[in-house]
Protein backbone atom coordinates (compact mmCIF):
# COMPACT_ATOMS: atom_id res chain seq x y z
CA UNK A 1 0.00 0.00 0.00
CA UNK A 2 1.42 3.31 -1.04
CA UNK A 3 1.87 6.22 1.37
CA UNK A 4 -0.89 8.16 -0.34
CA UNK A 5 -3.41 5.34 0.21
CA UNK A 6 -2.44 5.06 3.86
CA UNK A 7 -2.91 8.77 4.33
CA UNK A 8 -6.36 8.65 2.68
CA UNK A 9 -7.41 5.78 4.91
CA UNK A 10 -6.23 7.58 8.04
CA UNK A 11 -8.02 10.74 6.90
CA UNK A 12 -11.29 8.90 6.33
CA UNK A 13 -11.06 7.23 9.74
CA UNK A 14 -10.35 10.59 11.38
CA UNK A 15 -13.31 12.21 9.59
CA UNK A 16 -15.52 9.31 10.63
CA UNK A 17 -14.33 9.63 14.23
CA UNK A 18 -14.84 13.41 14.19
CA UNK A 19 -18.34 13.02 12.76
CA UNK A 20 -19.24 10.46 15.39
CA UNK A 21 -17.79 12.68 18.08
CA UNK A 22 -19.68 15.70 16.73
CA UNK A 23 -22.94 13.73 16.83
CA UNK A 24 -22.22 12.74 20.42
CA UNK A 25 -21.40 16.34 21.34
CA UNK A 26 -24.57 17.58 19.61
CA UNK A 27 -26.68 15.05 21.45
CA UNK A 28 -25.04 15.91 24.75
CA UNK A 29 -25.45 19.61 23.96
CA UNK A 30 -29.18 19.09 23.57
CA UNK A 31 -29.25 17.23 26.87
CA UNK A 32 -27.40 20.16 28.47
CA UNK A 33 -29.97 22.58 27.05
CA UNK A 34 -32.83 20.46 28.42
CA UNK A 35 -31.16 20.15 31.81
CA UNK A 36 -30.48 23.88 32.02
CA UNK A 37 -34.06 24.69 31.00
CA UNK A 38 -35.50 22.37 33.65
CA UNK A 39 -33.16 23.08 36.56
CA UNK A 40 -31.01 26.11 35.84
CA UNK A 41 -27.33 26.55 34.85
CA UNK A 42 -25.84 25.76 38.27
CA UNK A 43 -24.73 22.11 38.50
CA UNK A 44 -24.75 22.27 42.31
CA UNK A 45 -28.50 22.71 42.35
CA UNK A 46 -29.27 20.75 39.20
CA UNK A 47 -28.64 17.04 39.53
CA UNK A 48 -29.67 16.34 35.94
CA UNK A 49 -27.15 18.88 34.60
CA UNK A 50 -24.54 17.38 36.88
CA UNK A 51 -25.13 13.92 35.35
CA UNK A 52 -24.96 15.35 31.83
CA UNK A 53 -21.64 17.07 32.62
CA UNK A 54 -20.30 13.78 33.91
CA UNK A 55 -21.36 12.15 30.64
CA UNK A 56 -19.61 14.95 28.73
CA UNK A 57 -16.38 14.36 30.58
CA UNK A 58 -16.68 10.64 29.96
CA UNK A 59 -16.94 11.43 26.26
CA UNK A 60 -13.78 13.57 26.54
CA UNK A 61 -15.67 16.79 25.82
CA UNK A 62 -13.46 19.78 26.65
CA UNK A 63 -14.47 21.94 29.59
CA UNK A 64 -14.66 25.03 27.35
CA UNK A 65 -17.13 23.24 25.12
CA UNK A 66 -19.21 22.19 28.15
CA UNK A 67 -19.20 25.74 29.57
CA UNK A 68 -20.06 27.22 26.18
CA UNK A 69 -22.94 24.75 25.82
CA UNK A 70 -24.28 25.68 29.27
CA UNK A 71 -23.89 29.40 28.50
CA UNK A 72 -25.59 29.00 25.13
CA UNK A 73 -28.45 27.05 26.71
CA UNK A 74 -28.88 29.73 29.41
CA UNK A 75 -28.91 32.49 26.79
CA UNK A 76 -31.45 30.60 24.66
CA UNK A 77 -33.64 30.04 27.69
CA UNK A 78 -33.44 33.74 28.61
CA UNK A 79 -34.37 34.78 25.07
CA UNK A 80 -37.28 32.32 25.05
CA UNK A 81 -38.45 33.64 28.43
CA UNK A 82 -38.29 37.25 27.21
CA UNK A 83 -40.19 36.39 24.03
CA UNK A 84 -42.77 34.52 26.13
CA UNK A 85 -43.19 37.55 28.43
CA UNK A 86 -43.56 39.88 25.43
CA UNK A 87 -46.13 37.58 23.83
CA UNK A 88 -47.98 37.18 27.13
CA UNK A 89 -48.02 40.97 27.58
CA UNK A 90 -49.23 41.45 24.01
CA UNK A 91 -52.06 38.98 24.49
CA UNK A 92 -52.92 40.52 27.86
CA UNK A 93 -53.20 43.92 26.15
CA UNK A 94 -55.44 42.41 23.47
CA UNK A 95 -57.59 40.71 26.12
CA UNK A 96 -57.77 43.93 28.19
CA UNK A 97 -58.75 45.91 25.10
CA UNK A 98 -61.46 43.39 24.23
CA UNK A 99 -62.74 43.48 27.82
CA UNK A 100 -62.72 47.31 27.75
CA UNK A 101 -64.63 47.31 24.47
CA UNK A 102 -67.11 44.80 25.87
CA UNK A 103 -67.61 46.93 29.00
CA UNK A 104 -68.02 50.05 26.84
CA UNK A 105 -70.59 48.33 24.62
CA UNK A 106 -72.40 47.01 27.69
CA UNK A 107 -72.49 50.49 29.22
CA UNK A 108 -73.80 51.96 25.95
CA UNK A 109 -76.49 49.30 25.84
CA UNK A 110 -77.42 49.97 29.46
CA UNK A 111 -77.55 53.73 28.78
CA UNK A 112 -79.68 53.14 25.69
CA UNK A 113 -81.97 50.87 27.71
CA UNK A 114 -82.27 53.46 30.49
CA UNK A 115 -82.99 56.21 27.96
CA UNK A 116 -85.62 54.06 26.29
CA UNK A 117 -87.25 53.29 29.65
CA UNK A 118 -87.13 56.99 30.58
CA UNK A 119 -88.77 57.93 27.28
CA UNK A 120 -91.45 55.30 27.84
CA UNK A 121 -92.15 56.69 31.31
CA UNK A 122 -92.32 60.23 29.95
CA UNK A 123 -94.64 59.08 27.19
CA UNK A 124 -96.87 57.34 29.71
CA UNK A 125 -96.96 60.45 31.91
CA UNK A 126 -97.66 62.58 28.85
CA UNK A 127 -100.59 60.42 27.78
CA UNK A 128 -102.02 60.37 31.30
CA UNK A 129 -101.63 64.13 31.61
CA UNK A 130 -103.18 64.87 28.23
CA UNK A 131 -106.06 62.47 28.88
CA UNK A 132 -106.87 64.01 32.25
CA UNK A 133 -106.25 67.70 31.56
CA UNK A 134 -107.92 67.85 28.15
CA UNK A 135 -110.89 65.73 29.17
CA UNK A 136 -111.94 68.07 32.00
CA UNK A 137 -112.19 71.37 30.03
CA UNK A 138 -113.72 69.64 27.00
CA UNK A 139 -116.38 68.13 29.26
CA UNK A 140 -116.96 71.56 30.78
CA UNK A 141 -117.32 73.20 27.35
CA UNK A 142 -119.77 70.57 26.12
CA UNK A 143 -121.78 70.78 29.34
CA UNK A 144 -122.15 74.56 29.15
CA UNK A 145 -123.11 74.35 25.47
CA UNK A 146 -125.93 71.96 26.42
CA UNK A 147 -127.03 74.36 29.17
CA UNK A 148 -127.02 77.26 26.71
CA UNK A 149 -129.39 75.31 24.48
CA UNK A 150 -131.81 74.73 27.33
CA UNK A 151 -131.51 77.96 29.34
CA UNK A 152 -133.30 81.15 28.38
CA UNK A 153 -131.81 83.48 31.01
CA UNK A 154 -129.40 85.92 29.33
CA UNK A 155 -127.44 86.47 32.56
CA UNK A 156 -126.77 82.75 32.86
CA UNK A 157 -125.81 82.71 29.18
CA UNK A 158 -123.04 85.19 29.93
CA UNK A 159 -121.83 83.12 32.90
CA UNK A 160 -121.78 80.00 30.75
CA UNK A 161 -119.91 81.82 27.98
CA UNK A 162 -117.34 83.07 30.50
CA UNK A 163 -116.79 79.51 31.73
CA UNK A 164 -116.51 78.26 28.14
CA UNK A 165 -113.97 81.00 27.45
CA UNK A 166 -111.95 80.03 30.56
CA UNK A 167 -111.97 76.33 29.60
CA UNK A 168 -110.95 77.19 26.02
CA UNK A 169 -108.02 79.31 27.26
CA UNK A 170 -106.98 76.46 29.53
CA UNK A 171 -107.00 74.06 26.57
CA UNK A 172 -105.01 76.51 24.44
CA UNK A 173 -102.44 76.97 27.21
CA UNK A 174 -102.10 73.19 27.59
CA UNK A 175 -101.62 72.64 23.85
CA UNK A 176 -99.08 75.49 23.64
CA UNK A 177 -97.15 74.04 26.57
CA UNK A 178 -97.04 70.61 24.93
CA UNK A 179 -95.90 72.12 21.63
CA UNK A 180 -93.19 74.19 23.33
CA UNK A 181 -92.00 71.15 25.27
CA UNK A 182 -91.79 69.10 22.07
CA UNK A 183 -89.90 71.83 20.19
CA UNK A 184 -87.44 72.26 23.05
CA UNK A 185 -86.85 68.51 23.27
CA UNK A 186 -86.05 68.18 19.55
CA UNK A 187 -84.12 71.46 19.43
CA UNK A 188 -86.47 73.14 16.95
CA UNK A 189 -87.58 76.12 19.01
CA UNK A 190 -86.26 79.20 17.22
CA UNK A 191 -85.66 82.53 18.94
CA UNK A 192 -86.83 85.80 17.38
CA UNK A 193 -84.89 88.83 18.61
CA UNK A 194 -86.47 92.28 18.75
CA UNK A 195 -86.00 95.53 20.65
CA UNK A 196 -87.93 95.76 23.91
CA UNK A 197 -87.93 97.47 27.28
CA UNK A 198 -87.45 94.95 30.12
CA UNK A 199 -89.20 97.21 32.62
CA UNK A 200 -92.22 97.70 30.35
CA UNK A 201 -92.38 94.00 29.45
CA UNK A 202 -92.35 92.83 33.09
CA UNK A 203 -94.76 95.59 34.13
CA UNK A 204 -97.25 94.43 31.48
CA UNK A 205 -96.86 90.83 32.65
CA UNK A 206 -97.49 91.85 36.28
CA UNK A 207 -100.54 93.88 35.26
CA UNK A 208 -102.05 90.90 33.45
CA UNK A 209 -102.05 88.97 36.75
CA UNK A 210 -103.70 91.73 38.78
CA UNK A 211 -107.25 90.32 38.42
CA UNK A 212 -106.13 86.87 39.61
CA UNK A 213 -104.18 88.25 42.57
CA UNK A 214 -107.07 90.54 43.56
CA UNK A 215 -109.46 87.62 43.39
CA UNK A 216 -107.21 85.76 45.87
CA UNK A 217 -106.72 88.98 47.90
CA UNK A 218 -102.99 88.94 47.34
CA UNK A 219 -100.75 91.97 47.04
CA UNK A 220 -98.87 91.94 43.72
CA UNK A 221 -95.83 94.24 43.88
CA UNK A 222 -93.25 95.12 41.25
CA UNK A 223 -90.04 97.15 41.55
CA UNK A 224 -87.31 97.93 39.03
CA UNK A 225 -83.97 99.29 40.16
CA UNK A 226 -83.64 101.80 37.31
CA UNK A 227 -85.98 104.52 36.10
CA UNK A 228 -84.32 104.63 32.69
CA UNK A 229 -86.34 103.18 29.85
CA UNK A 230 -83.69 101.48 27.74
CA UNK A 231 -84.31 99.17 24.80
CA UNK A 232 -82.53 95.85 24.61
CA UNK A 233 -82.41 93.12 21.98
CA UNK A 234 -83.80 89.67 22.73
CA UNK A 235 -86.75 87.35 22.27
CA UNK A 236 -89.35 89.40 24.12
CA UNK A 237 -92.06 86.76 23.61
CA UNK A 238 -90.05 83.99 25.28
CA UNK A 239 -88.85 86.28 28.08
CA UNK A 240 -92.48 87.25 28.72
CA UNK A 241 -93.37 83.55 28.70
CA UNK A 242 -90.74 82.86 31.38
CA UNK A 243 -91.94 85.77 33.56
CA UNK A 244 -95.58 84.71 33.14
CA UNK A 245 -94.80 81.12 34.17
CA UNK A 246 -92.95 82.21 37.30
CA UNK A 247 -95.56 84.78 38.40
CA UNK A 248 -98.39 82.33 37.67
CA UNK A 249 -96.74 79.68 39.83
CA UNK A 250 -96.12 82.15 42.66
CA UNK A 251 -99.77 83.28 42.71
CA UNK A 252 -101.09 79.73 42.28
CA UNK A 253 -99.28 78.43 45.39
CA UNK A 254 -99.75 81.51 47.59
CA UNK A 255 -103.00 81.54 49.57
CA UNK A 256 -102.44 84.75 51.52
CA UNK A 257 -99.95 87.57 51.75
CA UNK A 258 -98.12 88.92 48.74
CA UNK A 259 -96.11 88.18 45.63
CA UNK A 260 -93.23 90.54 44.94
CA UNK A 261 -91.36 90.81 41.64
CA UNK A 262 -88.04 92.69 41.39
CA UNK A 263 -85.94 93.20 38.28
CA UNK A 264 -82.74 94.89 37.19
CA UNK A 265 -80.44 94.98 34.19
CA UNK A 266 -76.74 94.64 34.91
CA UNK A 267 -74.07 94.29 32.22
CA UNK A 268 -76.74 93.64 29.58
CA UNK A 269 -78.15 90.78 31.64
CA UNK A 270 -81.72 90.82 32.92
CA UNK A 271 -82.14 89.61 36.50
CA UNK A 272 -85.62 88.82 37.85
CA UNK A 273 -86.41 87.76 41.43
CA UNK A 274 -89.86 86.60 42.55
CA UNK A 275 -90.71 86.22 46.22
CA UNK A 276 -93.99 85.01 47.66
CA UNK A 277 -95.43 84.18 51.06
CA UNK A 278 -96.43 80.65 50.12
CA UNK A 279 -95.48 77.61 52.14
CA UNK A 280 -92.13 77.21 50.35
CA UNK A 281 -90.41 74.06 49.13
CA UNK A 282 -87.81 71.67 50.49
CA UNK A 283 -84.50 71.12 48.65
CA UNK A 284 -85.84 67.86 47.20
CA UNK A 285 -89.02 69.56 46.00
CA UNK A 286 -87.02 72.39 44.42
CA UNK A 287 -85.01 69.86 42.42
CA UNK A 288 -88.08 67.85 41.39
CA UNK A 289 -90.12 70.93 40.43
CA UNK A 290 -88.11 71.45 37.23
CA UNK A 291 -88.59 67.90 35.94
CA UNK A 292 -91.08 67.15 33.18
CA UNK A 293 -94.62 66.15 34.19
CA UNK A 294 -93.77 66.45 37.87
CA UNK A 295 -96.40 67.71 40.27
CA UNK A 296 -95.59 68.16 43.93
CA UNK A 297 -97.84 67.05 46.79
CA UNK A 298 -99.09 70.58 47.42
CA UNK A 299 -100.17 70.87 43.75
CA UNK A 300 -103.19 68.64 44.28
CA UNK A 301 -106.31 70.42 43.06
CA UNK A 302 -104.28 73.06 41.20
CA UNK A 303 -104.50 73.31 37.42
CA UNK A 304 -101.40 72.49 35.38
CA UNK A 305 -99.62 69.57 33.78
CA UNK A 306 -96.21 69.81 35.41
CA UNK A 307 -94.53 71.39 32.37
CA UNK A 308 -94.37 75.10 33.24
CA UNK A 309 -91.14 75.14 35.25
CA UNK A 310 -89.51 72.53 33.00
CA UNK A 311 -90.20 74.69 29.95
CA UNK A 312 -89.04 77.78 31.86
CA UNK A 313 -85.70 76.15 32.72
CA UNK A 314 -85.17 75.02 29.12
CA UNK A 315 -86.07 78.47 27.76
CA UNK A 316 -83.60 80.17 30.14
CA UNK A 317 -80.86 77.76 29.01
CA UNK A 318 -81.78 78.44 25.36
CA UNK A 319 -81.68 82.21 25.82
Amino acid sequence: MSGHSKWSTIKRKKEKTDNARAKVFTKIGREIAVAVREGGPDPAGNSKLKDVIAKCKAANMPNDTINNAIKKASTSNAVIAIIAIILASFFMILIWRDISKANSYRKQLEDAKNNAESLLRLRENLMLTITHDIKAPIGSILGYIDLLKCEGDTTLHNDYLDNINTSGKHLLKLVNSLLDYHRLEVGKLDLTNSCFSPQKLISESVSSFKPISEKKRLKLLYTHNSQEVTAYSGDAFRIRQIIDNLISNAIKFTDEGEVEIASEVNNDTLYVAIRDTGRGMSAEEQEAAFKEFTRLDNAAGKEGVGLGLSITAKLIALL
